[in-house]
């Protein structure tokens, strides 16, 4: 696994989630996990026992491994005087161009072969052009020292699977800011094919990935057309071959309302006293004073456009003006929404309570001591808050997109089946009716049993994805090894 987060250490959302519980469920199933990421400058390496190689790789492995998946982290300067883990500028070119070279050495520099070398997101995303390079020096140079192909080359051919998380977010920068050794290799290999002045890793990883995965089967679909592919559609169409959708799954031991750590009490479906603890003290906590009937709606968030923030603050002056609805808010983003909500939250403070910025013990007890939690985001490739909802039986509130398509189902009072409330059309009305038409279901005593119990009994824990991959992983191999021995034979 190559990545730029992965949970615990290094989270700024859920890639670092998927990464680690993706590799822990693998490694429970038996296969060797290991996961390279950069070694960040926030990181104490006083508080945890790390090994370092001795062979100036840069790789240290942290003993803080994910029940067997082992945790290597690459240490290089570009890295070290920046706190955060990303920048947002072109510094960031730098740092995981650095990444990918380190991934295309890791399997020599930890005396390790693997199978296949799984990349997530832009940041994980030229390690096959990096890996290409290398094996087409390495053939270059056995063939000018001998007159017929090298039969070697074939171990050092490694599939590729890259994951796009979110095809929104691109990698694209200035080839300057590129450092030269590694932008002439780049260049060599003719990756700039667009300008020489800008690169975008995302669309390279495209081009050049033995295999691609995206996170829910809808959002496979979505990234073929232009409202949804962010200018990559047609990158995307020739590999559509290639291309597999598998839905991110929820590593419970993390998230279980009855092993929570940061709740003081825990529930199972059976058992909704304590869940009215938990709301009663998610109240007290954010000074919360709802009407006696009336239910919390909580929302976690980053505040992006992607995420729909801006329809949930042009519906919220009509919510508290036609229902007694009370909203618990975390989040942080764009600075204008931001400032919307602190107006609204302070003009109703006993109806809105609102927290800047990123707090994981609060998201936790929002999830579980609210009664619905609303997602309306414009696209969302998987999402995993409402599966997170859905298990603690928090009813999920979404608009039709990605992969909240594939796990929320309309309720359907009359036939009881369905394990949330879901709107079509991304505007502030629909969210308006999904939210009144949930309050009916919370007023009726029989509809709300059994859409919690509907929720409550869904399963996705990632050991059911570990099959999925698995076959992946297989048919990448199978297609490296068929295409690369008859590229040497020939």
């Amino acid at each position: 696994m190559v990545t730029s987060e992965c949970a615990p250490l290094a989270k700024t959302g859920g890639l670092a989630d998927a990464v680690a519980g993706l590799s822990r469920a693998l490694s429970l199933a038996g296969h060797d996990v290991r996961i390279l990421m950069p070694h960040y400058a926030s990181f104490d390496t006083n508080s945890s026992p790390y090994t370092t190689f001795p062979d100036g790789s840069g790789l240290r492995l942290c003993s803080d491994t994910l029940d067997g998946a082992e945790l290597f982290l690459h240490h290089v300067p570009a890295f070290d005087s920046i706190d955060t883990i990303y920048t947002g500028d072109n510094r960031d070119a730098a740092r995981f161009v650095a990444l990918s070279f380190a991934a295309a050495w890791f399997g020599h520099a930890a005396k390790w072969q693997p199978d296949v070398i799984h990349c997530h997101d832009w940041h994980a995303a030229l390690v096959p052009d990096v890996l290409q390079f290398i094996a087409n020096e390495a053939v270059s140079n056995a063939r000018e020292a001998a007159d017929t192909p090298p039969t070697s080359p074939l171990s050092s051919v490694v599939p590729t699977v890259l994951t796009l998380h979110n095809i929104g977010y691109q990698g694209i920068f200035a080839s300057a800011a590129i450092p030269a050794p590694q932008w002439t290799a780049l260049s060599r290999q003719q990756l700039h094919e667009e300008s020489a002045a800008t690169v975008n890793f995302l669309k390279l990883g495209i081009q050049h990935a033995t295999a691609i995965t995206t996170v829910s089967p809808t959002y496979a679909k979505e990234i073929l057309t232009p409202q949804f592919g962010m200018g990559l559609e047609d990158e995307i169409r020739k590999r559509e071959a290639e291309l597999t959708g598998i839905l991110n799954g929820v590593d419970y031991a993390t998230w279980d309302p009855r092993t929570d750590p940061y709740l003081n009490y825990h529930y199972s479906d059976d058992d909704s006293e304590s869940k009215q603890i938990i709301r009663a003290a998610l109240c007290d906590r954010l000074q919360l004073s709802p009407e006696p009937g009336a239910p919390v709606v909580g929302l976690v968030s980053r505040f992006a456009e992607q995420k729909g923030i801006d329809l949930f603050i042009d519906a919220l002056p009509t919510l508290l003006n036609q229902t007694s609805t009370a909203f618990a808010i975390l989040g942080s983003g764009d600075a204008e929404l931001t400032s919307r909500l602190q107006l609204i939250a302070e003009s109703s403070p006993s109806r809105v309570a609102f927290k800047a910025g990123y707090d994981e013990p609060l998201a936790h007890q929002i999830v579980a001591g609210s009664d619905f939690l609303i997602i309306p985001s414009r696209y969302e490739p998987c999402g995993l808050t409402q599966l997170y909802s859905l298990r603690y039986g928090t009813i999920p509130i979404v608009r039709s997109t990605g992969g909240l398509a594939d796990t929320v189902k309309h309720f359907n009072p009359e036939t009881g089946s369905g394990n949330g409330c879901v709107f079509n059309d991304a505007d502030a009305n629909a969210l308006i009716w999904a939210l009144t038409t949930s309050i009916e279901w919370f007023g009726n005593p029989n509809a709300w049993q059994r859409i919690k119990r509907n929720a409550m009994s869904e399963d996705h824990a990632w050991s059911k994805r570990v099959n999925d991959y698995t076959t992946l992983y297989e048919k990448a191999i199978d297609a490296t090894f068929r295409i690369k021995a008859g590229k040497f034979v020939s």
